[in-house]
């Protein structure tokens, strides 16, 4: 009884293998849908590429292929595996030209010698689509200067950019559009703005750096470095005020003091309304009085000696960056020589 429920097992056994075996080595074929094709250059390589028609599957370098493979069973399933990640197909591959131009690709007779997908045992069908038309372009270099824009804001004297020029790499066929004037922008935010103080220098890191209005949605359009850092002075906002009267100070050289008599009409000695424009902060200290405003008539020996008979005032020995308007800056003035006084005899 024993030797033939062991003879049994065995040709169970040998029967289940052959099965098994012969199962594993049967061709089959399976459908894969919506496999994601990818046309990427070599990393490292100075080419770009992208896909040259349009389709309901096509977007950018990207096809969407529908697909039957055939092949043993036990083959089909890692295949179809690789199949549900993204298949990346690179000029210079099986089939796959890798000159500058327009291409046309076969996606069966590429992906049958794709390094991930050969020696698989596996067979293409049919791929929908079928042919695939590609643009492959080579990269040039070109530096440009890098431009500094501050929405919203004003500045005093020219930003500082470290560095000051950007490597813009961009398909050959588009470099013409690169001239001299062209420039690359490093914009500040504005929400970046409000944290800095107005009339001091201060260096913004990372500025972003963005591809002006020529090169902007440009497909392979690269800059590098990527950010800069911004150095610069915000002016301060501007502010407008009308003081009703100025006072008018005659201003002569301490050695001619005692020798002229100056006399102004009392109409004359004061400027009335006069506008003063200038940054808010010290816009603020003049309607504080913490600075003086006061209209100066500077005369010289020379127009002394000639009694001129007017002359504008102007406004000095005040911070920068005011600006002042008023109707009428001449005053009228009247100078006569002191008479000299004869000394007394002992």
């Amino acid at each position: 009884m024993w030797p033939f429920i062991r003879n049994l097992i065995v040709v169970i056994s040998v029967t289940c293998l052959i099965w098994f075996f012969a199962e594993s080595e049967s061709l089959r074929s399976t459908e894969v849908r919506s496999v994601e094709v990818s046309f990427e250059p070599l990393p490292g390589s100075r080419l770009i590429v992208d896909v040259a028609q349009d389709g309901a599957g096509v977007r950018g370098s990207t096809v969407r292929a529908d697909m039957i493979i055939e092949g043993p069973a036990a083959a089909l399933e890692p295949v179809e595996r690789t199949l549900r990640r993204k298949v990346v197909i690179s000029p210079g591959m099986d089939g796959v030209a890798v000159d500058p131009g327009r291409h046309t690709v076969n996606l069966a007779a590429v992906l049958a010698q794709h390094p991930d997908l050969r020696a698989r045992g596996v067979s293409f069908r049919s791929v929908t689509p079928e042919l695939v038309d590609i643009n492959i372009d080579s990269l040039v270099t070109k530096n440009v200067k890098v431009e500094v824009d501050v929405p919203g804001g004003e500045l005093e004297g020219s930003p500082e950019v470290r560095p000051a020029m950007a490597a813009v790499t961009l398909p050959a066929s588009l470099a013409s559009r690169i001239t001299d004037q062209t420039r690359v922008i490093a914009r500040i935010d504005p929400t970046t703005l409000t944290r800095v103080t107005a009339g001091r220098k201060e260096t913004i890191a990372s500025v972003r750096l963005l591809a002006s209005e020529g090169l902007a949605g440009l497909a392979g359009v690269r800059i590098e470095p990527s950010a800069v850092d911004v150095s610069l002075t915000l002016r301060s906002k501007t502010v407008t005020i009308k003081v009703p009267s100025v006072p008018v100070h005659v201003r002569i050289a301490p050695g001619e003091l005692n020798k002229w008599e100056i006399e102004i009409p009392e109409q004359d000695r004061f400027l009335n309304d006069v506008t003063v424009t200038g940054p808010g902060d010290v816009i603020k200290l003049i309607q504080d009085r913490t600075i003086p405003l006061v209209a100066t008539v500077p005369l010289s020996f020379e127009e002394l000696e000639r009694g001129t008979a007017g002359k504008e005032a102007i406004f000095c020995e005040l911070p920068t960056g005011l600006r002042f308007d008023v109707a009428s800056r001449t005053v009228r003035l009247k100078i006569k020589r002191r008479e000299s006084v004869p000394a007394l005899k002992p």
